[in-house]
């Protein structure tokens, strides 16, 4: 089932360069991707669409504590600039395997237009109330040449499912971890970079 995304203007609170907030796996190597979740609050989103404005909404890391599901996910990324790689991917994958779109959509095929250097946030915002769950989600990053379909995406969830970092801080990028053949967009690995970072979503008390 896909996420609903919306387009969404995030800001946060950044660490000075030489202390990152997030940043990508891959076997104690420097990459050239890293991507952070940020939470937010519906009722604030919901506020400013009724009085038709859309002034930047207040984002917090997801790393600090669990993400309330009757809130708002978000997302940021850093990229180095690499030649012919100028897309950005973003999907979940939950505690029971199921997929979660974030770019592109089933109703979106495009992904994120990438812009390199600082930290930026991605225009997009999900409302965690649709289709997500309390629990572990994990969030998978990729900066490749060309934009993925939805059959590709499915099949690299699938394929993570079988090869997953266990948490390790010194895994291989995801997408080394995923056949070349069924990455389909990397058809040489080096022409793409990944990440991933995981996030816990929590149901609130009633």
């Amino acid at each position: 089932a896909a996420a609903v995304a919306t387009a969404a203007l995030a800001i946060w609170i950044s660490a000075p360069d030489d202390e990152p907030e997030f940043a990508a796996r891959g076997a104690g190597k420097a990459s050239g991707l890293a991507i952070g979740a940020l939470c937010g609050e519906q009722e604030q989103t919901d506020r400013l669409q009724a009085i038709g404005g859309a002034p930047p909404l207040a984002m917090r890391p997801a790393t600090l504590e669990p993400c309330p599901l009757s809130g708002v996910l978000g997302f940021e990324y850093r990229a180095a600039s690499r030649e012919g790689a100028s897309v950005l991917t973003l999907f979940g994958v939950d505690a029971r395997g199921r997929v979660m779109y974030y770019a592109p959509t089933p109703v979106d095929p495009d992904g994120v237009a990438v812009s390199f250097g600082r930290s930026i946030a991605a225009p997009v915002t999900v409302r965690l109330g649709v289709n997500h769950e309390p629990g572990e989600l994990r969030v998978y990053g990729l900066l490749s040449p060309m934009t993925p379909t939805i059959a590709q995406i499915d099949a690299w969830a699938a394929a993570l499912a079988e090869a997953p970092s266990g948490g390790r801080d010194d895994a291989a990028p995801w997408h080394l971890r995923v056949d070349p053949k069924t990455m389909g967009v990397c058809p040489d690995s080096i022409l793409c970079e990944s990440a991933e970072v995981r996030v816990l979503l929590r149901e609130e008390p009633r």
